[in-house]
């Protein structure tokens, strides 16, 4: 079941998607290497962006350029490097960390570094001069139900996670939000839009958004402006925006004032879990 309910910019517009059958099954997210210790706030800036969710990540890893020797059955070893990205998506450094596996990572760094690009979905409003994305790198050998062999895959994984994410403030003039006695917002999310990553990981969150509207109801932009649950990634508030930029719509009454340049709207979707 899914319920919505859109409000005005007093109190923020809300979504609410309350999924009552997981399709899949719940799985501990195994701790990237980036991972803070203990949760604590961290702060975005322009310079500290988790890209996660924000895009299309283009990276096809050379699997005989690794010397890793996983076991056989199929519990595989993995590892994780912070890859570094322009606003242009493309990568400007490579952090492997502690990694337990210290030539693999370099050798998967020198990869990224050379061919690995990001493409952020058209509209995301990110403050963004430098982001980053965690990269996994999983090897496996003889994996049941598979061609015998060493198979490798390469793939993002959240960045900050059991912390608390802080955006920017929203400093939006009041003479440029759009007024709730303006219109409404259209947009339906539905169970089916909760992302399986997230389910598999149990990933919740309550995501603000602040929408760029043209005058004839199209978002044009969107980025995070607030989470407020205290488990925290960007994933779900960057996949927000990705929906909106998809599917919102904003239905001006016909005594609502003509604009020429974008006015703002605010949102929140919560993303809750079976039972919450």
């Amino acid at each position: 079941m899914a319920e919505q309910k859109f409000g005005d910019n007093r109190g923020d517009a809300v979504i609410r998607a309350l999924l009552l059958a997981a399709a899949l099954p719940f799985q501990p997210l195994p701790a990237p290497a980036f991972a803070p210790a203990t949760p604590a706030p961290i702060v975005i800036t322009p310079d500290n962006v988790d890209l996660d969710g924000a895009g299309t990540f283009d990276f096809t890893p050379d699997a005989k350029a690794f010397e890793v020797d996983p076991p056989a059955g199929g519990d595989g070893l993995s590892l994780v490097v912070r890859l570094w990205l322009d606003a242009m998506g493309r990568p400007v450094a490579c952090d492997t960390g502690e990694s337990p596996l210290p030539a693999a990572a370099q050798v998967g760094c020198a990869q990224l570094m050379r061919s690995a690009r990001f493409h952020l979905v058209p509209g995301m409003a990110l403050p963004l001069r430098r982001g980053f994305a965690d990269v996994m790198f999983e090897f496996f050998k003889d994996v049941p139900s598979a061609p015998p062999g060493r198979h490798m895959f390469a793939f993002v994984v959240p960045g900050y996670t059991n912390t608390v994410v802080v955006y920017p403030p929203d400093e939006t003039p009041a003479d440029q939000l759009i007024h709730y006695s303006d219109g409404t917002l259209q947009g339906a999310v539905n169970p089916d839009d909760y992302p399986p990553r997230a389910l598999r990981y149990g990933f919740e969150s309550r995501s603000g958004v602040l929408l760029g509207i043209s005058r004839d109801g199209r978002v044009q932009n969107c980025r995070p402006i607030i989470g407020s649950l205290p488990t925290r990634t960007a994933y779900l508030d960057n996949y927000t925006c990705e929906l909106a930029l998809k599917r919102w719509h904003f239905n001006f009454l016909p005594n609502a004032p003509a604009y020429d340049a974008l006015r703002y709207f605010r949102a929140r979707v919560s993303w809750l879990m079976p039972g919450h």
